[in-house]
């Protein structure tokens, strides 16, 4: 991240009145102003009935350029709020991203950790009925091709590749729940177009081939590479993911951070 972006600065927010709510809802100093669905933590807080229940918050915890069929006040990302959540300051904002990523995977039955800079997810040990979205219907279809596509468009595809693939062998491995329709449609959101009509923004179709440039560049780096002597095999043991529950909570610098209670 360069420090010379103009969209670096902390208190760097959008014109766009809506997206100024957005920004402040997502920043670390500005979890106490209201937002139209109470604040970040007290989402994130939420327990797993209430987030089935409630159909107007995943809109603010994965923003995307266009508009919401279920939420008509949901903010719409423009070129400038993308920008300020790519090159934010110490990336507190994607930091956040994650946050509401790790909290929506412990909604759908996965634990979640980053090691160097990669995700990981691991299934929270129980019965099939962990996973409510291992349905043929079910509404949180939809929120995961949200969450896929807003990922993308806010600069965390790794993020949205590792989710595709964690749904996708889940729904393999416990017996196809899911639909081809809606595995396709997952598919589309993860590495499809960053709109979903013709009539998608200019800016948002130039974005979208330059990380498909940034992307391409980095794939034929990491080809070049030297491989490592040394690699730890697929079959080396795994950390325990048993937990009881998962706690999100404030640190001293003021920013957001989770814990686990373990068993």
């Amino acid at each position: 991240m360069s420090e010379q972006s103009p969209y670096s600065r902390p208190d760097r927010l959008p014109t766009e009145p809506r997206l100024r709510e957005l920004l402040l809802f997502y920043h670390v100093n500005g979890h106490d102003e209201q937002s139209p669905k109470g604040s970040f933590i007290d989402i994130l807080r939420l327990p797993d009935e209430d987030l089935e229940k409630k159909h107007d918050f995943i809109q603010w915890l994965f923003p995307l350029a266009e508009e919401s069929v279920h939420n008509s006040n949901a903010p719409i990302l423009d070129e400038e709020t993308v920008l300020i959540f790519r090159h934010h300051h110490d990336d507190w904002l994607r930091e956040n991203v994650k946050l509401a990523l790790q909290r929506m995977m412990w909604f759908y039955g996965y634990d979640t950790v980053w090691r160097d800079g990669k995700l990981e997810t691991a299934e929270i040990e129980g019965p099939r009925q962990k996973f409510r979205w291992l349905t043929p219907s079910s509404h949180n279809h939809l929120r995961i091709s949200r969450m896929l596509k807003s990922l993308r468009i806010l600069g965390m595809p790794h993020e949205a590749e590792v989710v595709y693939d964690t749904f996708r062998r889940t729904n393999i491995i416990w017996g196809d729940g899911v639909s081809d329709a809606t595995l396709e449609h997952w598919k589309l959101a993860a590495d499809g177009p960053y709109g979903s009509s013709e009539d998608a923004p200019d800016w948002l179709v130039n974005l979208q081939e330059a990380d498909e440039v940034m992307a391409a560049d980095l794939r034929d780096a990491q080809a070049q590479a030297p491989k490592p002597l040394h690699q730890i095999p697929a079959s080396a043991p795994r950390p325990s993911y048993r937990k009881k529950g998962l706690i999100f909570t404030k640190t001293e610098d003021g920013r957001f951070a989770t814990r686990y209670i373990y068993v």
